[in-house]
């Protein structure tokens, strides 16, 4: 899978780690939410603890294999991390409730989840012979004007002559364009 990134908050966006929750919920395809009795329903659905009748202590440790491949300006650099972290854990304690209330029981949970990771590293380099981004794009605007080439001071003067003499006392509202012939 190729990712390319335009902008700073695609970073961000591919950063995004959606897997998350127990490994017994990761294993299910994500169904224990629905189901109840793990851990992972205290981060979708509170109500699915209800059905706990005993505590429960949770870690889920977490591999993450890591292997970026970047390409610019025809350089390629590899960056290969490979890291031990931890998925969904935490304490889940269930108290029973008075018989004759209408409370049956009730369920204590907190956990902490893992959404994101920004444990990864993307190296660039390259060789680049302009010495940023806005002169490529002129060079692109070039090609989109008639004249090929950008604008000056001096072409501008033989309108703004006409404008501040008495040639123009009767001209109103008007626009020119002083573009060399752009293309749009």
């Amino acid at each position: 899978m190729k990712i390319f990134a335009q902008e700073p908050a695609d970073a961000l966006r591919y950063s995004w780690f959606t897997q998350s929750g127990t490994a017994r919920s990761q294993a299910a395809g994500g169904a224990m939410v629905s189901l109840g009795g793990d851990l992972t329903a205290l981060f979708v659905n509170p109500a699915g603890l209800g059905f706990f009748k005993t505590g429960e202590f949770l870690l889920t440790p977490a591999f993450s294999f890591q292997n970026n491949k970047a390409n610019y300006l025809d350089q390629t650099e590899k960056a290969r991390d490979n890291q031990f972290n931890f998925g969904a854990s935490g304490l889940i304690l269930p108290m029973g409730g008075n018989r004759k209330g209408n409370w049956r029981n009730f369920t204590f949970g907190l956990g902490v989840n893992r959404v994101a990771n920004f444990n990864n590293r993307v190296e660039l380099n390259g060789l680049n012979n302009q010495s940023s981004y806005s002169e490529k794009y002129l060079e692109d605007v070039k090609k989109n004007i008639l004249m090929k080439r950008i604008g000056k001071v001096d072409d501008l003067t033989g309108i703004i002559k006409l404008l501040i003499s008495d040639e123009s006392s009767y001209i109103t509202g008007q626009t020119f364009l002083v573009d060399g012939g752009m293309l749009m």
